[in-house]
């Protein structure tokens, strides 16, 4: 057995984060040389594109969306009723799915995610919680990230946050100023994705999709203005060789106020002096600027791994066959997301986790802790899954009631109100009820005529 001395504890650090922030300040340009990305501004625009809201949305909603659980940290009738207790509290007093979703909006755009929970003492259902009443979660307050200006490092872990600073500007309810804020003792819940070092705000993934998105707002501008030129007549007048324009002033302010409603734009026409002619060359006529287009839609989708949806499509490259094989690594996305989740409100960030603040204030510090774990996200083929399934309880190697706890784990199914038996059926019963086996049988035997085998 290893003992202390052959492995001594190391409760402080011995390296550095190197991240150069004074006074709390985080430098600009520490982590991005591009102005026109820097800080949070710039990400609302690219949520205007259609191809930027869904490629973000593609990845938010099988997430925010799923079935989200609580597992019992241990098999015990404790454990079980802070898992129960967990599942009331998070899912049916506060919308879960709201907030997840402006949580991954917030680090989507910003890098970073702050919730402020709050919580009271509420009516309980008497089942789970003893005396009828617990301390119960209220709500997780979204904290701007733009109102955040200063981040306070833990003395002893460099990568975590002691405090923030936010400054206010003020409005009818909220009076102008600065504030601190203790992120422990206040429960400030802070989610950063890719954080380096202590560079708290993290990486914003809409980041990596500002260049497809810049060029595409201006292809489209471009692409507008081709149109017009090319489907809309450009009036041009020619004035008369006259040396006293003020002479006829009067009628040229007329004619310039009819060619301005010829057009779409007011200054859709040319005016030439006397003697003045204009001619347009251009390098190349009708470039293929819709197919560029769509190649930047596809990498902004492709930049959360969602470019899978538009290969096929009239307009795009690749096939349904090649959108079916790339989607697998999309899913492994989604799961990270729901692991991240997962882990903040488990684990926590900052020295603190809503899950271990609700079950200790309710249960005491002996109870083990549940899990928040994310189910039936759209990431399982239960078409590819079942015949596994069948062909393991054939072989043997999972029993009735194996299956019948893992249906009911996987679907939500109430639990049984008893040990579930599993009695051979009666010969009537056999006569009117289908043979499962029987079905079993041929779905693998048509997955093999498809060259599919799972022996």
């Amino acid at each position: 057995m290893v003992t202390e001395q052959d492995a001594p504890p190391r409760p402080n650090l011995a390296t550095l984060t190197g991240t150069p922030i004074s006074d709390g300040f985080l430098p600009e340009d520490a982590y991005d040389h591009n102005p026109k990305t820097r800080g949070i501004a710039w990400h609302g625009d690219a949520n205007n594109i259609g191809h930027g809201r869904k490629s973000r949305d593609a990845v938010i909603d099988p997430v925010a969306g799923a079935a989200w659980d609580f597992e019992p940290g241990a098999d015990t009738p404790e454990a079980r009723r802070a898992a129960d207790a967990s599942k009331v509290a998070f899912f049916e007093c506060i919308d879960f799915e709201d907030i997840a979703t402006k949580t991954m909006q917030s680090y989507f755009g910003n890098g970073c995610a702050l919730l402020e929970m709050t919580d009271a003492s509420r009516p309980a259902p008497s089942s789970i919680f003893d005396g009828g009443r617990a301390v119960m979660p209220t709500g997780f307050r979204e904290v701007p990230l733009r109102t955040v200006e200063r981040w306070r490092p833990n003395a002893d872990d460099a990568t975590k946050v002691d405090q923030v600073e936010q400054w206010v500007p003020g409005s009818d309810t909220e009076e102008a100023g600065t504030y601190e804020h203790n992120v422990k003792a206040q429960n400030i819940l802070r989610f950063t994705w890719e954080q380096e070092g202590a560079n708290y705000t993290g990486f914003p993934i809409l980041r990596s999709a500002w260049g497809a998105w810049f060029s595409k707002c201006v292809l489209m501008r471009i692409e507008m203005m081709s149109h017009e030129k090319n489907h809309l007549q450009m009036p041009f007048v020619t004035l008369p060789e006259t040396q006293d324009v003020t002479a006829v002033q009067n009628e040229i302010d007329k004619l310039a106020k009819a060619m301005a409603q010829f057009r779409a734009h007011e200054h859709g026409y040319y005016l030439l002096p006397g003697g003045f002619g204009v001619d347009f060359k251009s390098g190349q006529a009708n470039t293929p600027i819709g197919s560029t287009i769509d190649r930047l839609d596809f990498n902004i989708a492709h930049n959360v791994g969602a470019g899978f949806t538009l290969l096929g499509k009239k307009a795009s490259a690749g096939s349904h066959a090649l959108a079916h094989v790339l989607r697998a690594v999309f899913d492994i996305g989604l799961n990270k997301h729901a692991r991240f989740i997962e882990g903040r409100f488990n684990h926590g960030t900052d020295g603190w986790s809503p899950v271990e603040r609700f079950v200790r204030l309710n249960f005491g510090a002996r109870v083990e802790l549940p899990r928040l774990v994310a189910r039936n996200m759209p990431t399982v083929n239960w078409l590819e899954v079942l015949p596994v399934l069948i062909e393991a309880h054939k072989a043997g190697l999972l029993s009735r009631e194996h299956m019948d706890a893992f249906i009911r784990k996987v679907t939500f199914a109430p639990p049984p109100t008893a040990t579930p038996t599993f009695a051979a059926p009666s010969a009537a019963a056999s006569q009117s009820a289908p043979d499962l086996n029987a079905i079993a049988d041929q779905v693998i035997a048509k997955l093999e005529e498809r060259g599919l085998s799972y022996a």
